[in-house]
């Protein structure tokens, strides 16, 4: 798993093949997971991510963000809304980068 990168928004990427041929049917490189930033700007709404190694296997991977999305417009700032997106909903049990690559084509 590589983790990391600067872009405030969670997001999964991988690689295979060459760039003229990226969804060519070779082997995924690697499967990127960028963590949601804690800060609200840009737009985005704050979040962290949460996953277990087991055995070197990656699963459960959560992200795990604050709703802003209710205070716009708003004079009053209502109760906070948490909110959770598992990778499992999108059929991600395990993270690798054959099964990011599978979920991204």
């Amino acid at each position: 798993m590589v983790q990391g990168s600067h872009t405030h928004f969670g997001d999964v990427r991988a690689e295979w093949g060459s760039p003229s041929d990226m969804w060519d049917s070779g082997e995924a490189d690697y499967a990127l997971l960028s963590t949601p930033a804690i800060s609200p700007v840009f737009g985005n709404n704050p979040g962290f991510t949460t996953f277990d190694i087991t055995d070197g296997v990656v699963s459960n991977v959560e992200f795990t963000f604050l709703d802003l999305n209710n205070t716009l417009g708003k004079t009053s700032v209502p109760s906070p809304v948490w909110r959770k997106t598992s990778f499992k909903d999108f059929g991600l049990d395990a993270w690798n980068p054959t099964t990011v690559k599978e979920f991204l084509i």
